[in-house]
C-alpha cells in the first residue's frame, strides 16, 4: 500500500496501530523532568529532557518527526501567548542530533487570526529558517485529513492535521498559561490545536449551560483526541508564564523560570497548574483527561524530579 492509499484508510486499524504506538500508556505513578532556566532557554530545555533520558530515548535514527507548539497568536515572544522560539529550537535541535531524518514545525492558528503572521510574531519562522527545516501553519484543504476517535465520548471523529498522522514521533510544546474559559492551558489543551473544525469543542456540553458547559466541552474534546494520538513527549514552558488575561493577553506576566518535560500531558499540566494557583483536582480538563485514563493529576503520584 502506497501513501496515498494509506491516507485514504484514516479512521482505520492501519492508523490505530500506528497512533496507538506514539504515546507510552500511563501507570500509576508519573513523572515529571524539571530545570531551572539559569543561564539559557535552550539550556534548561535540553536538561529536561536528558533527564528522562535524552531526545534519542523518544526519536529513532531515520524518523520524521513533527514539533507542534503553542504558536497560534500574533503577538510577541513578550506576552507569553505562544511557546518561546528558543524552547522550540532547542528541541529541534536535539532531535536533527538524534537523527532524525525530517524535523518540522506545524501549527493551526486560532480561527479568526491570521496563520501567516502568527507564525511569524511567534517566532517559529525564523526558527525554522535558521536550522534549515520546514516550519508552517497548516491551512484548510489538503492540510487536514480525517480521523475517526472510536474513545471518544463527544468528539467521535476529526479532521487532523495531515503531518501528524504522517509522523513517526510527535512532540508537543506548549506554553503554560491562563485561560478565560478553562483557566488554565498548557499541554492537554495545546492538542485543539492539531483539529481543523474546533466548532464541537466550543459548543457547550450538553444540558450544562454557561462557563462551565464550554469547560466541560474543551476538556472532553482534548481528551478525546488524545486518546486517539498521544505525543511521544511533552515539553511545557513555563519560563514567563501569563497569569491573566490569557490565552491571547496581554496581561500580568510571572516568571516561574522552568522548563518541564513528561512522557504524561495530565502530570505535566497538573504541575503547571500549581504555578498559577490552582488545584489541579477543580480543573474539568485534567479530571476528564484523567477519567480517560490518559495520565496522572493526583501531585502525590507524580515524581518531579530536578535535572
Amino acid at each position: 500500500m502506497d501513501r496515498r492509499e494509506f491516507l485514504t484508510t484514516v479512521g482505520g486499524g492501519m492508523l490505530s496501530a500506528r497512533i496507538g504506538r506514539w504515546g507510552p500508556a500511563p501507570g500509576p505513578r508519573s513523572t515529571v523532568a524539571r530545570a531551572k532556566v539559569a543561564s539559557s532557554l535552550e539550556l534548561a530545555t535540553r536538561a529536561a529532557i536528558q533527564r528522562l533520558g535524552g531526545m534519542s530515548h523518544f526519536v529513532p535514527r531515520g524518523s520524521r518527526v513533527v514539533i507542534k507548539p503553542n504558536a497560534s497568536w500574533a503577538r510577541s515572544v513578550a506576552v507569553c501567548a505562544n511557546t518561546h522560539p528558543e524552547v522550540v529550537a532547542a528541541i529541534a535541535s536535539m532531535a536533527l542530533e538524534a537523527g532524525a531524518a525530517d524535523v518540522r514545525i506545524v501549527e493551526h492558528a486560532v480561527d479568526g487570526q491570521d496563520a501567516g503572521v502568527a507564525f511569524e510574531a511567534s517566532g517559529m519562522k525564523d526558527v525554522a529558517a535558521l536550522l534549515r527545516i520546514p516550519g508552517y501553519p497548516v491551512t484548510a484543504g489538503r492540510g487536514f485529513v480525517p480521523v475517526k476517535i472510536p474513545q471518544g465520548l463527544r468528539l467521535k471523529s476529526a479532521h487532523v492535521i495531515r503531518e501528524i498522522t504522517e509522523a513517526d514521533v510527535v512532540i508537543n510544546v506548549p506554553i503554560a498559561k491562563s485561560h478565560s474559559v478553562t483557566r488554565y492551558t498548557g499541554a492537554l489543551k495545546n492538542w485543539m490545536g492539531i483539529v481543523q473544525d474546533r466548532t464541537v469543542f466550543h459548543a457547550g456540553a450538553q444540558g450544562v449551560g454557561g462557563a462551565l458547559g464550554h469547560s466541560l466541552s474543551i476538556g472532553q474534546c482534548c481528551a478525546d483526541v488524545h486518546t486517539r494520538i498521544r505525543p511521544a513527549l511533552n515539553v511545557l514552558d513555563a519560563s514567563r508564564v501569563m497569569a491573566t488575561n490569557g490565552p491571547e493577553g496581554p496581561g500580568s506576566v510571572i516568571e516561574p523560570g522552568e522548563i518541564l518535560a513528561s512522557t504524561d500531558p495530565v502530570a505535566i499540566d497538573a504541575y503547571g497548574c500549581r504555578l498559577l494557583g490552582i488545584d489541579p483536582r477543580r480543573l474539568e480538563v485534567l479530571g476528564l483527561a484523567a477519567n480517560a485514563g490518559l495520565g496522572q493529576r493526583n501531585l502525590e503520584q507524580i515524581d518531579v524530579v530536578d535535572a
